[in-house]
């Protein structure tokens, strides 16, 4: 792999220069280049097309990783030269593009290479760039059929409480991504009431909250998702994150609790919270044990 390189007093000609190297030395069959990191540069719309057309000579690049990087040409950020080359590079297994300065339509162009059947990608990351709702749903509406990837960084994205709701409505359609990030945005301080709605009486209902953290009603059907980083989860969506770890997704709803007992409780015993779901979803279990202690 290509570990930092240092282009901050680097000019046009040298990036052709090493563009073409690359070529020369690394193209083809025999390339051992894996990866490519590029950190804290500005190219010109010139020097990136051509460093750019170099990566796709490249047939074992699966990784890449942007941070702050930008593309300008008379002083106008061109956020759609990195974006292209992520979509004209479809060997491409994990792109990071951090603090890119990407924005909705590049995201909407993303959406629709991860539409492709083609599609490779596995592991995308656009944290730090304000793509907002918009670009967040474009997103979206790619996963609800994308079969290819796994892990999702939404960091630090710009979006609201509405963009993630259309994010966790279009998983419920996906049964691949495993991995979810996306702290930093608006909308998911999860109110400490909620903490308490499952655990206050049943016969006081109507006293409960009717917020419901967006996640909480994915993960009732969602058996893949085995990791999400929000601002903060609820014990409820704690609880059905360690069941998809355990293999929730394989042993079915109805099986689950039976067979996963040893494997969700054992390391975890300790976490009351835990303990609480598991017990509260066996059926008839409260009645059982409110009628031995004569309750």
């Amino acid at each position: 792999g290509v570990g930092d390189h240092d282009f901050g007093a680097v000019d046009d000609d040298q990036i052709m220069e090493l563009a073409t190297a690359l070529c020369l030395q690394q193209g083809g069959a025999d390339s051992t280049i894996n990866e490519i990191r590029v950190e804290f540069f500005t190219f010109s719309r010139a020097g990136w097309n051509a460093i750019s057309n170099a990566f796709r000579e490249l047939p074992r690049l699966k990784k890449l990783f942007l941070r702050q990087v930008l593309v300008r040409d008379d002083g106008v950020l061109l956020p759609e030269c990195i974006s292209n080359t992520v979509l004209q590079s479809p060997g491409l297994e994990e792109v990071h593009m951090v603090d890119c300065s990407l924005n909705a339509i590049v995201a909407q162009s993303l959406s629709r290479q991860l539409l492709l059947p083609t599609c490779r990608l596995r592991v995308l990351s656009m944290e730090g760039n304000g793509i907002g709702n918009v670009g967040v749903k474009f997103l979206a509406q790619a996963l609800e059929r994308n079969q290819s990837l796994v892990a999702l960084d939404l960091d630090r994205v710009g979006c609201s409480i509405d963009g993630l709701v259309a994010l966790s409505e279009s998983l419920k359609q996906n049964d691949r991504l495993e991995s979810l990030s996306c702290a930093g945005n608006g909308g998911l301080d999860v109110p400490l009431s909620l903490e308490r709605r499952d655990k206050s009486s049943a016969s006081d209902e109507s006293s409960q909250p009717s917020y419901q953290h967006p996640f909480e009603d994915l993960l009732s059907v969602n058996t893949t998702l085995k990791q999400i980083q929000p601002v903060r989860i609820t014990s409820r969506i704690n609880y059905l994150l360690r069941l998809n770890r355990a293999g929730r997704k394989y042993v079915g709803d109805n099986y689950v609790m039976a067979r996963l007992f040893h494997l969700l409780l054992e390391p975890v015993s300790n976490d009351p919270d835990v303990l609480f779901f598991f017990v509260k979803a066996q059926s008839g279990i409260m009645q059982q044990l409110q009628r031995e202690r004569g309750v």
